[in-house]
């Protein structure tokens, strides 16, 4: 379907405890706004979603295709915009001048496990200062997968709370409340940079909102909400924007509003001169495409050139590939078990099939219940099933993963998880 001048479609995910919303938007063109065009909803079972965290990539990934094969609306947009689970984020606001290592050597993961975004603080008068915000990077590699494989682009992977907070920041310290479906975000924030949060269950947001209060000295404090805030909490606060939560992160976001700009000029005059101005470019273009066109007419111009191929002998086929082999796409083993030498053991059975191993080593973590194996997009089918089986023979489960960045010189990497008893 044709969009109008200067406009796109853009898909927008939010990744909440149980489910994932999926919203389609119009953006750019005249207006800043983001105009919502569909929405639906995907609600997983435990062992797919549980707690914002994707337990089993593969079949998120299969439901996810099976809603886009359902839905024309969803697969008109070409771009994907994902949002995350606040409590799945860690970010803080640091003076420019600070080192990076100042904010990861404060997070609860190892910096290989993450991803990191950096960002200018929007904040006035608080000088130069920049907010990073990390991912857990299975996480965002698990949602951002069933979207690179149906073709879409991804543009960001951002959090609600901070995009949120940065729209209305506030003087001094205050609490900040976001309503979303089934859970609301608790967000200490102190002149637009958030200090802390938490995302608490409705039946249990009483309860937790003055412990979470006492946590954060914030007795005194001012409240403010955005949404629509449920009225029987009978909670007074001050209420930014009483609106649709999901449009208002969307419009909050500026990622959404880099659409076709038109120059300055042109955005003062008034639409009707503005359809008048692109009629008549129209028009011009038409003329000098027939005034380009007219020796093709019978009669006018130069006589049509007449060719005269020779006969041409066929291409030969190209010879078969080659049938690839497992020492074409070296190994790494990483132990993510308790139990000292296993990927010492697997390295043997491997290498007794053909593979390369690269590096055996411990994990930055253990207590996987899955074994990983991630490989880069070069490696076939073929290699990967063979490996799955060889795998399954002595590990409980196995999950595919994409390694968007290899490994040393590694093009498959394995993560050990339990063993079969």
């Amino acid at each position: 379907m044709c969009m109008p001048f200067g406009k796109k479609k853009l898909l927008v995910v939010f990744l909440e405890k149980d489910n994932l919303k999926l919203l389609s938007y119009e953006v750019g063109g005249l207006k800043s706004a983001a105009t919502r065009l569909f929405a639906g909803q995907i609600t997983f079972s435990p062992e797919v979603l549980r707690d914002g965290f994707i337990a089993d990539a593969a079949k998120f990934s299969g439901q996810v295709k099976m809603a886009f094969a359902q839905k024309d609306q969803l697969r008109d947009a070409a771009e994907v915009l994902l949002f995350v689970s606040p409590d799945k984020v860690f970010t803080k606001t640091l003076p420019a001048a600070d080192s990076v290592d100042i904010f990861i050597h404060g997070l609860p993961y190892f910096k290989e496990e993450l991803v990191i975004n950096t960002e200018e603080s929007k904040v006035k008068g608080k000088g130069d200062r920049v907010t990073y915000t990390a991912f857990e990077k299975k996480l965002v590699e698990d949602l951002e997968r069933p979207f690179q494989e149906l073709g879409k682009k991804i543009i960001g992977v951002k959090s609600p709370a901070n995009a949120l907070v940065e729209k209305f920041p506030q003087a001094g310290k205050y609490l900040f409340l976001i309503p979303q479906e089934r859970e609301i975000v608790m967000v200490a924030a102190e002149n637009g940079e958030i200090l802390d949060l938490a995302v608490v269950k409705n039946d249990v947001f009483v309860a937790r909102l003055e412990e979470f209060r006492a946590n954060h000295d914030l007795g005194n404090a001012p409240t403010y909400s955005v949404g629509v805030f449920p009225s029987h909490f009978n909670l007074q606060t001050v209420n930014l924007a009483q609106t649709d939560i999901y449009d208002l992160i969307v419009n909050s976001s500026s990622t959404t509003k880099a659409g076709f700009e038109l120059p300055l000029f042109l955005n003062r005059l008034n639409p009707r001169y503005l359809f008048l101005i692109g009629a008549a470019t129209v028009g011009i273009l038409l003329v000098l495409l027939i005034v380009k066109n007219l020796h093709r007419l019978p009669g006018l111009g130069r006589p049509a050139k007449t060719e005269i191929t020779s006969p041409v002998a066929p291409t030969p086929p190209p010879p078969p590939a080659p049938e690839p082999k497992p020492a074409d796409y070296p190994v790494e083993i990483l132990n993510g078990t308790l139990i000292t030498g296993e990927a010492g053991k697997l390295a043997d059975k491997l290498k007794a099939e053909g593979f390369d191993i690269t590096d055996t080593k411990n994990a930055t973590s253990a207590g996987f219940a899955a074994t990983r194996l991630r490989a880069t997009k070069e490696v076939p089918d073929k290699i990967l099933t063979e490996l799955k089986t060889t795998l399954l023979e002595t590990y409980e489960s196995v999950t595919d993963e994409l390694l968007a960045t290899p490994s040393g010189k590694a093009d498959i990497q394995i993560i050990i998880g339990k063993k079969k008893t």
